[in-house]
């Protein structure tokens, strides 16, 4: 399993990106959510409708806890009470993707995703075997670019 993090960090190999059709195999998107937060499933799925490349035909799961999401374009994945950790490990193990692009509830998208980033994203991933690529805007890291391209955004490794 390989993984995208768009915010904070953990791991996630095979991927086929049928770019002219937009449908990529084997790659699910997950929204990880806690049920506490429910209040803001609404503004998250309002960002990522706003901002997500609706051209990409991808699986996406939400995952709560006990709670139903009412959500109809996602899958609701049910993690159940317990440690963060924990919870992340029993819906992943619900998840047959190799590749997963992780979000969690809080992390609100604040920009378009370009059209193709995505599709050369992972295929970067799948040709350097990579196991983790992390994508933020933020700047508390310290970064250097590193010379690859993804349609106008750089690839840069933390100092």
């Amino acid at each position: 399993m390989k993984w995208m993090f768009t915010g904070t960090g953990l791991r996630a190999s095979k991927i086929v990106a049928l770019v002219e059709n937009r449908i990529m195999e084997n790659v699910a998107l997950l929204v990880y959510a806690c049920d506490r937060y429910q209040l803001l499933y609404k503004g998250f799925d309002y960002f990522f409708r706003k901002n997500w490349d609706s051209n990409l035909k991808i699986k996406e799961y939400f995952a709560t806890e006990i709670l139903d999401l009412n959500f109809s374009t996602y899958e609701n994945l049910k993690s159940g009470k317990g440690e963060w950790s924990n919870r992340l490990k029993r819906v992943l193990d619900q998840i047959d993707e190799e590749y997963i692009i992780f979000f969690q509830e809080d992390m609100w998208m604040s920009g378009k995703v370009k059209d193709g980033v995505l599709e050369l994203v992972l295929d970067h991933m799948k040709s350097h075997e990579l196991d983790l690529l992390k994508l933020h805007s933020s700047e508390v890291y310290e970064t250097e670019e590193i010379g690859v391209d993804f349609n106008g955004l750089s690839l840069a490794k933390v100092l």
